[in-house]
Formats: structure tokens, sequence, C-alpha cells
């Protein structure tokens, strides 16, 4: 698309992030997508919470979760004028 606009490659660059997550913060982000949202849970939630905890407390340091977000951008340049 972007050498269809004219620009020309300039580079890809890609790079790794720590994420780190507590288990409070993860069943909310499942809660704030598509995927489980409150309706899904109603009445079952504090068993859901309950549950998740019991199953990934032995995973945490600190109380944290952590995994590596792989992320890459292409960059492009317009072309100097001839």
């Amino acid at each position: 698309m972007l050498s269809r606009a004219g620009f020309e490659p300039a580079g890809r660059h890609e790079f790794s992030v720590g994420h780190h997550w507590t288990i409070r913060e993860l069943a909310g982000h499942i809660r704030s997508t598509s995927f489980l949202p409150p309706p899904v849970l109603a009445d079952h939630a504090a068993a859901f919470d309950a549950d998740l905890t019991a199953e990934l407390s032995r995973y945490t340091a600190d109380d944290r979760l952590t995994e590596t977000v792989d992320f890459a951008y292409e960059l492009a340049r317009k072309p100097a004028r001839a």
C-alpha cells in the first residue's frame, strides 16, 4: 500500500517488550473482550476469579505473570524529487 502511494521502504524494525499482569488485571482484560464479557459470568464472577487465581498463582513471581510481546513496524519515506 505504501509503495502504491509513492513511498519506498526505509527499514523494518522488530522489538520485544516484557509485559506484566497481576491476576486481577488479567481477569479484567478478559472481561473487556468479547471472549468473556461480564454478562457471560453473571453471578459466577467471584467463583471465576477464585478459580483463575488458584490455577495461575503457581506461575506468578511477585504476584505477577510475565509475557513477552513482539512488535514490528515498517518504516517508509517519500523519495526526494529528482
